[in-house]
């Protein structure tokens, strides 16, 4: 694994770090002929902050007198602010239908989070996740007879998840709001999320010219970072997850109270996690350390390179990676496509577990139980 940023890495993280807190683009870093203007997009893209990118990629092909490289940019900022638009509007309808029908719950994640940013329209988005809790599968019905254009869709996460679709807008009605790891802290949280959200403990926002019900502060805070923690373990995250958290704490910052974070981080197991990736956006995304609750500066310098690391090399939900690998498997022989495959989760769930031993750990030894338990019934066939 390479250790250090190659130059089109640390150009977008300046420019994402602007981007999020509103800093001035730094020109002189840039040079027209010599910067890798596509790499930098593309890196944005494949961590889908392309939005936050190109408006400070824009600034700075204005300064440099670039015209092309400007109107590429905007192509990019009116398409991500119209997709971001369209997606509000449906957001709304959604939300209308289900205060009409009764229905309680709130919108999770998304447009919900998207209000935390200075420009909202900049935040790539992507499906609709309403939390319905037990009137899940009436409130599915409810929306595809009120709503028109709306029609069921399977997600392949039934046991969480009811799925519809909205045209070309996926919506997740959620029984549940999150999985368990399967141990006791993971219980914990699991019940801590439905009861908080079954609450009514919510606030409300304008999206869409409609008011949503939102998550409080706390519940937003600790929600989108187990999110996006869960899905750096399995498989990787882009660094707009990353963003959406930052933002959000960023906002609340004097709303969420430090003390009970604290008591309910250490309960879920995450209080070492939430300050490791503190630590890296303190010291690579421009996060301000007086913005970040519990930020500790002693965390190892050396740990929050290596997550740095992890995640320029991942995508938007390890979807570039997976692909890559799948593609390379010899899947004509058994034992050699079991060879490649338990190669490339060891070294995956290995890396992981050298930066959270606990989570990392228990998700590296959950594979090779389940990889032997498949080696045994092949035996047998």
């Amino acid at each position: 694994m390479k250790r250090t940023l190659n130059a089109t890495e640390r150009l977008t993280l300046h420019l994402l770090d602007c981007a999020l807190w509103g800093g001035e683009p730094r020109t002189d870093l840039f040079d027209l002929e010599q910067t890798d203007w596509q790499g930098i997009v593309d890196l944005a893209v494949r961590h889908t902050v392309h939005g936050l990118v190109a408006s400070q990629m824009k600034r700075v092909a204005e300064t440099l007198g670039d015209e092309g490289l400007a109107m590429g940019c905007l192509q990019i900022l009116m398409q991500t602010g119209r997709a971001s638009s369209l997606l509000d509007e449906g957001v709304a309808r959604v939300a209308r239908a289900l205060e009409a029908g009764g229905f309680g719950g709130a919108l999770l994640k998304g447009q919900g989070v998207a209000r935390y940013y200075r420009e909202p329209g900049l935040r790539v988005c992507g499906d609709i996740d309403y939390y319905t809790g037990a009137r899940t599968t009436e409130a599915a019905q409810w929306l595809v007879a009120n709503v028109e254009g709306t029609t069921l869709h399977r997600t392949g996460n039934e046991q969480k998840h009811t799925g519809c679709m909205l045209g070309d807008v996926e919506i997740e009605l959620h029984w549940r709001a999150a999985n368990s790891d399967g141990t006791e802290a993971g219980e914990r949280l699991l019940q801590w999320t439905e009861s908080t959200l079954a609450s009514g403990d919510h606030r409300t926002a304008t999206i869409g010219g409609a008011e949503v019900r939102v998550p409080t502060a706390m519940f937003d805070a600790i929600y989108v970072f187990h999110h996006f923690f869960h899905h750096f373990l399995h498989e990787g995250i882009a660094l707009r997850q990353v963003c959406d958290w930052l933002r959000c704490l960023y906002v609340n910052r004097d709303e969420i109270d430090r003390g009970e974070l604290e008591r309910l981080l250490k309960d879920f197991g995450l209080l070492g996690a939430w300050r490791l990736f503190g630590a890296m956006a303190v010291r690579h995304l421009g996060m301000p350390s007086d913005a970040f609750p519990l930020y500790n500066n002693k965390v190892c310098a050396r740990k929050s390179d290596r997550l740095l690391r992890l995640l320029l090399d991942s995508s938007n939900f390890g979807q570039t990676q997976k692909t890559a690998f799948e593609s390379a498997l010899q899947s004509d022989h058994w034992w050699k496509h079991k060879w490649q495959s338990m190669s490339h989760y060891t070294r995956f769930y290995a890396s992981r577990a050298w930066l959270f031993p606990r989570q990392g750990g228990h998700l590296l030894l959950k594979y090779y139980k389940m990889g032997i338990k498949g080696i045994k019934r092949n035996e047998r066939a």
